[in-house]
């Protein structure tokens, strides 16, 4: 079987093992250590474009978070979803 052949999610599987097996992450270390964003950025799970090329910013430098719709909804008490919220206050107070 050749690449073409291999659906999408097994082309992103392989590309993950060669670079495991190369240790072609191993020079992004830095990045994850120095991962202090500046900002939030809300925006719906499937937006094509990424935020970090959106904005120009650098690896680590925005906090993303992607949810359906992009949408933050209000705190409704306990019956409420409170994953987007949560995630806000963790960029809020962690970074």
């Amino acid at each position: 079987m050749t690449d073409s052949d291999q659906n999408p999610l097994e082309d992103w599987i392989g590309t993950a093992r060669r670079m495991v097996r190369d240790r072609a992450m191993a020079g992004h270390a830095d990045i994850a250590a120095s991962c202090t964003p500046r900002a939030a950025l809300v925006a719906p799970s499937d937006f094509p474009v990424e935020p970090a090329l959106l904005t120009g910013a650098a690896p680590g430098e925005i906090y993303e978070i992607r949810n359906v719709a992009g949408l933050v909804p209000p705190s409704l008490g306990e019956e409420a979803d409170h994953s987007a919220g949560a995630a806000l206050e963790f960029a809020v107070r962690v970074h």
